[in-house]
């Protein structure tokens, strides 16, 4: 029977991580951080885009309830405007319908006055038209604006 010595028996364990080891853990995890700054840099462009979808649809939902608190006006064709219009004219005095499509209009520009900027639309652009279908008031609102550089535009029809 022969007896071993312990130091030539033993297995030698390691002692820790290489410096190898602990770049390529940094690289993995430096990847890692990246892809979640775009992807939170992606979620933000996207909300802001979403967004003005959503202020374009609250628009034409807000010229159509004016139009339907004053639907003698509206039925008589006083809140149609071509998307070309750059500017409400009012008369003097001003009528309910002309005050209306003003307000709309103006609250849909994009402004930015010092810090303070209002909810509107980049280039929005805007159209309203009464058509009597058989008795039934059918309303189109067309809105526009730019999004990314490209022309979007929301279309919603609706009855009085």
């Amino acid at each position: 029977m022969s007896i071993l010595s312990p130091s030539k028996n033993r297995i030698r364990s390691n002692q820790g991580f290489t410096l190898i080891e602990i770049l390529v853990a940094v690289l993995i995890l430096s990847i890692g951080l990246l892809g979640l700054a775009a992807l939170q840099t992606a979620s933000v462009g996207n909300n802001k885009y979403a967004m003005q979808r959503s202020q374009a649809q609250m628009f034409a939902f807000d010229i159509i309830e004016r139009m339907r608190a004053n639907r003698d006006a509206a039925t008589a064709g006083e809140y149609d405007i071509a998307i070309t219009t750059t500017t409400v004219t009012l008369s003097a005095p001003p009528l309910p319908s002309e005050i209306d499509l003003d307000d709309w209009r103006t609250s849909m520009l994009l402004v930015t006055t010092g810090t303070v900027r209002n909810a509107g639309l980049p280039s929005g652009i805007s159209s309203v038209a009464t058509t009597n279908v058989g008795g039934e008031f059918l309303v189109t609102v067309t809105i526009q604006w730019n999004e990314k550089g490209n022309a979007q535009a929301f279309v919603m029809e609706t009855q009085l």
